[in-house]
């Protein structure tokens, strides 16, 4: 045999092996109606994913994702934790590919290791599955080939496979035609995606499912097919889209607000629609999931809540006179735990008593009793009486405050908290115009007030300086920090006198205090009234006594006017008005000391929310005569936008308002207003 002849039998023998023989599928009418019916579809390509009937949560859920993949839109569906909502969506985005309903389906995780678990166990599936095998046999095929007989299929080996024998499967195509022509299977971990097999009209052929974690950087995805084509996302599917840290960051909520909003839902392209899907579980007050159900802060997306009790037991506890109820029930339960008795007591406790406890319960799944239980609401309250505020916001997705938490400001509180009031309009009343500056490297952070007499604020105006990208100060700038902010101070300043001639100026003096001192000796010369505010701690703020020589004037509400080392300056507690701010935004305006902002839409407050819930309070009480708050901020967040408009509401204060309850109104003359024009920063 001459070497030509060699080299020509090798290759055929390799594309022999490299082969892939598709046979008919073996039932043509059960994938008909399946693909007609995606509950249908679950249970019966994968019976073992879906072992148990499913319950309302789950039925939403699909309908939703029916709704979204064949009719477009946004939906959004919050389910209790352990529903299964993650093999929900898997196996949805499956069957879209399948059955050809959709062809680029981008499938995010919280991150990226959710992403490559979430590909491995679709590709598990199909290889697994012996009804997929039967029906879709153009895509079991050659992903089993691809595997070459271990328990995964390999990369290298599915770029190599060929279309072989095919019989009938509803590819309309010249079978001898495509006979030796490749595939295009492909599949990688990192990132994480799965290229359909090649057939051409077939309705899954070269689709794609990619899947990534929601800050893996998610843009300008595509896929150039063997026919010329390129084909776009034009499905993505948010699989519970925070974690438990990014829940309690608002500044990670954000982030991962704006990639949904804006990087994935354009993945399709200009001009192109695309089906968005998100599955969630609501972890905190106001987290990513709280604010995407929220139809009224975002009404492109329909969101759908569901529980694990419709409706909780009436009996909860002896308040209706009854000996029988939850808290006793759970006496007992806790006593079997001591004595190592498995749950007998409990048990038994409940079966003696189920028509009581049970009346007035109605859960939404059956699946969740747990076999140890009599009942499914037997399970679900045991969930309950461990951790009510935890059942509540991942069972319920309808998460309570505690005790601790009453005084704690919402973003949602903040973006209700409008006046409707145009921008840097000032009511009639409202005599006393501030304006307080925050000073960081990155920018100086202002707010612009006008108050009453009773310490009703408007927030007319607010922002940063300078606008854009750049810093205020940064080490490779050529000069000093101090320079710096003196420059940005002097020209702000400036520039506010002429848009607010009649506000009185604070500045935050507690970083680069020679510099703001020098800023406000200097704009005082000038005739514009300036003032030095330093925060400080309730631990250290002392309230001078009338009788001190440092001090000017009165002592006000936390907050005084003495003469310092650096100059005359006004030291506050910055507990006490930071929680006095926060607490304005929850009194409805225009009631005294309520604060309120200007417009009518909340989608433009966004960052002002953000900024004014950074500071959490986690507590505050007296203790031996004294007042103690417990303040949280993680370092990632921003607050300066807050700090300042606290600071402009202290100068307020200073300078003739005051809270009623604490008996310091005290009435301040009109004020003789120069003209203005109003402009925009």
């Amino acid at each position: 045999m001459s070497e030509w002849n060699q080299n020509e039998y090798m290759k055929e023998r390799r594309d022999k092996n490299r082969a892939v023989n598709i046979p008919a599928c073996k039932n043509p009418e059960r994938r008909r109606k399946c693909e007609a019916n995606t509950e249908l579809w679950f249970t019966t390509y994968l019976p073992k994913a879906f072992p148990k009937e499913f319950g309302e949560p789950h039925m939403v859920m699909i309908d939703r994702s029916d709704s979204a993949i064949l009719h477009g839109g946004r939906s959004v569906v919050a389910e209790p934790r352990g529903y299964g909502k993650s093999t929900t969506f898997k196996a949805r985005a499956l069957k879209a590919l399948l059955a050809g309903e959709k062809r680029y389906c981008a499938l995010i995780g919280a991150d990226a290791s959710a992403a490559e678990k979430n590909l491995k166990g679709i590709i598990l599936w199909i290889m697994f599955s012996e009804t997929i095998a039967e029906d879709y046999p153009e895509i079991y095929y050659p992903i089993k080939a691809s595997a070459d007989g271990k328990p995964y299929p390999t990369a290298q080996k599915a770029k190599t496979l060929l279309i072989g024998e095919v019989e009938t499967c509803g590819c309309e195509f010249d079978i001898e035609a495509e006979k030796g022509k490749p595939l295009f299977l492909d599949l990688k971990t990192s990132p994480a995606f799965l290229y359909f097999p090649w057939y051409p009209k077939a309705k899954s052929s070269g689709a794609v499912l990619f899947s990534a974690g929601i800050t893996s950087g998610v843009r300008g995805e595509n896929r150039h097919l063997p026919d010329g084509s390129i084909i776009r996302p034009d499905l993505v599917l948010i699989d519970d889209p925070q974690t438990k840290e990014s829940a309690k960051s608002p500044s990670q909520i954000k982030t991962r607000k704006e990639i949904i909003e804006e990087d994935l839902a354009g993945l399709a392209g200009q001009g192109e629609e695309i089906s968005m899907l998100c599955a969630t579980t609501v972890i905190e007050k106001d987290d990513l999931s709280d604010q995407l159900l929220n139809r009224k802060l975002n009404p492109d997306w329909r969101g759908e809540r569901t529980s694990m009790l419709d409706s909780f037991p009436e009996h909860l506890n002896d308040a209706k006179g009854s000996a029988v109820n939850w808290d006793e029930y759970n006496k007992i339960r806790i006593e079997g735990l001591d004595e190592d008795d498995n749950g007998v007591m409990a048990n038994t406790y409940y079966l003696d008593n189920q028509e009581i406890l049970e009346q007035g319960a109605v859960t939404t799944w059956e699946g969740i009793k747990k076999k140890k239980h009599i009942s499914a609401i037997q399970s679900a309250m045991e969930l309950y009486l461990k951790d009510p505020k935890g059942f509540f916001s991942e069972y319920q997705n309808m998460p309570k405050s505690d005790e601790d938490e009453t005084n704690r400001l919402t973003r949602d509180q903040v973006l209700k908290a409008l006046n409707g009031l145009r921008i840097n309009e000032i009511q009639e009343g409202f005599n006393i115009e501030t304006l307080a500056i925050d000073l960081n490297d990155y920018a100086l952070s202002w707010g612009y007030l006008s108050i009453k007499n009773d310490m009703t604020s408007n927030i007319c105006n607010y922002g940063q300086y300078p606008e854009g990208a750049r810093n205020v100060w940064d080490s490779e700038m050529d000069v000093t920090r101090e320079e710096a902010f003196t420059t940005a101070l002097v020209d702000f300043i400036r520039l506010s006198h002429k848009r607010y001639p009649n506000a009185l100026i604070g500045i935050d003096g507690n970083w680069c205090t020679q510099v703001v001192h020098q800023v406000c000796k200097q704009m005082n010369r000038e005739g514009i009234k300036c003032y030095v505010l330093r925060g400080k701690s309730h631990k250290i703020f002392k309230q001078l006594k009338p009788s001190d020589k440092r001090l000017i004037g009165t002592n006000r509400d936390g907050c005084y006017y003495q003469k310092g080392i650096n100059g005359n300056e006004i030291p506050f507690n910055s507990d006490l008005w930071h929680m006095r701010t926060q607490s304005a935004f929850r009194i409805q305006s225009p009631a005294p000391s309520s604060l309120s902002v200007y417009g009518s839409d909340p989608k433009k407050h966004l960052v002002l929310a953000d900024h004014c819930v950074a500071d959490k309070l986690l507590a505050h009480f007296v203790k031996d005569g004294k007042v103690y708050y417990d303040w949280y901020k993680a370092s990632t967040e921003h607050n300066d936008i807050f700090d300042a408009i606290s600071m402009a509401q202290i100068l307020g204060n200073m300078f003739g308002a005051g809270y009623v309850k604490d008996g310091q109104y005290k009435r301040v003359k009109k004020v003789k207003r120069k003209k203005k024009t109003m402009r925009k920063y």
